[in-house]
């Protein structure tokens, strides 16, 4: 029998063997262990006639696992020696390591939330101890045993200073004796300084592409972890997620319409790694597109009005063709395009001579010869004396009346006719 329950680890051991009877004590037993081709002699001595006692050394270099110790070469006091005697011996010189670490919350840690470090080693343990160790001292932890495997490490962050810590764990044994290496876990920082936001930039006055681009500067001592806005649009809270970039700056983009003119009040919201917020108001001095293209609106008004007059100009032109037409066609007189144009013309000048003052003129004499009217008569006057003429004139070639037509002079009377029903 062995002092300890195997396994057997690093150290120093002894062996008993004990015999069912007298045994000649002036004969050491032969006893050995190891795997084949490599033995270890184990060396002892007789403390009585049945009892025989060895020590022995198990190092780093020795053997590990599932051994053969054999036990030979031993007789009684009537000199018959024993048949080999062969036992299993369990060897573990692995030291326990811890395999495994999960978090509650990963560090940094803000100021008041529980922490759980749970720690799953390689093997069965015992005597595990733990504190949190810094430059500012030392703080011991909870330690609960789930199994002989799992253990959790439990502290709440309002009793730790604010300060960076590593946990140290230790003294934590297996079954055959061999103790773990001390295992350090760093940089469990106690965080409770929110970040600060340095600066909030962005471009004043008309939006561009109907957005507006946020620029937030801020720092932390263990890193930014987000960035983002809250405004209201039409009863609503709108949040707007930022985004780093490579100038060390968050970018949040919001669209332009969204924001109300002439100012919008906006919170900007700054996250550290350990959950710490900082929040600051930002007012927004910006004009949506649309009102800052405001002269793209007088060009576009000015265009409508040339376009308008020019289309009424045309229309009314092509109004009074029309109606010449039409008088020529009733009174069966054909006229051909130029007069058209001649008459179109005629009328023209005659509003621009209406426009003129009045110049009273002499009457002529009475022996003076008035050359007489027209054929193409448009006042209803003229046009009742042309219908009581004798047809005899309709016998007149189309080509002579088309001669005649162009050389009288226009009747003032038509032009003031056609002047007013224009103005009625």
């Amino acid at each position: 029998s062995f002092e300890r329950k195997q396994p057997l680890g690093v150290g120093t051991h002894t062996l008993t063997i004990r015999f069912n009877e007298k045994m000649d004590t002036n004969v050491l037993p032969n006893v050995t262990y190891g795997i084949r081709g490599v033995e270890y002699e184990i060396n002892g001595m007789w403390i009585n006639d049945t009892t025989w006692v060895g020590n022995f050394e198990i190092t780093n270099q020795s053997p590990s696992g599932i051994l053969k110790l054999i036990v030979s070469g031993a007789r009684d006091i009537s000199w018959n020696y024993i048949d080999n005697y062969v036992i299993s011996l369990n060897v573990d010189i692995q030291k326990p390591y811890v395999k495994e670490v999960y978090y509650s919350h990963v560090p940094p840690y803000p100021f008041g939330i529980p922490v759980n470090i749970t720690l799953i080693f390689s093997e069965d343990v015992k005597d595990v101890s733990s504190k949190l160790v810094s430059s500012h001292g030392e703080y011991n932890v909870k330690i609960t045993k789930e199994n002989n495997k799992t253990y959790h490490i439990t502290f709440k962050t309002q009793d730790i200073p604010q300060a960076n810590y590593k946990l140290l764990v230790y003294n934590a044994t297996d079954e055959a004796g061999n103790q773990m290496n001390d295992y350090y876990i760093s940089n469990l920082t106690m965080d409770f300084t929110p970040p600060t936001i340095s600066y909030v930039e962005y471009k004043e006055g008309p939006v561009e592409g109907n957005r507006v681009v946020l620029k937030v500067y801020c720092q932390d001592n263990n890193g930014i972890k987000s960035v983002w806005a809250i405004y209201q649009y039409k009863g609503q809270n709108i949040k707007v997620i930022g985004s780093p970039e490579n100038g060390g700056y968050w970018e949040i983009v919001i669209v332009g319409e969204s924001v109300t003119p002439p100012s919008t009040k906006i919170m900007i919201f700054a996250e550290d790694n350990a959950g710490n917020i900082h929040s600051q108001q930002e007012i927004i001095n910006v004009i949506p597109w649309w009102q800052a293209m405001w002269w793209l609106w007088v060009i576009i008004a000015l265009i409508l009005l040339v376009v308008g007059y020019i289309t009424y100009d045309y229309m009314k032109r092509i109004q009074l063709q029309r109606k010449h037409r039409m008088v020529v066609e009733e009174s069966e007189i054909p006229v051909s395009e130029s007069v058209l144009s001649k008459i179109t013309k005629g009328f023209k000048k005659e509003k621009k001579r209406k426009k003129q003052k009045p110049v009273v003129k002499e009457a002529p004499h009475p022996r003076k010869k008035v050359r007489a009217p027209s054929k193409v008569i448009m006042s209803e006057e003229t046009m009742e004396v042309e219908s009581e003429q004798p047809h005899r004139e309709k016998k007149t070639t189309k080509k002579k009346k088309e001669k005649e037509i162009p050389e009288l002079p226009l009747e003032e009377e038509y032009f003031e006719e056609e002047e007013e029903e224009d103005i009625i």
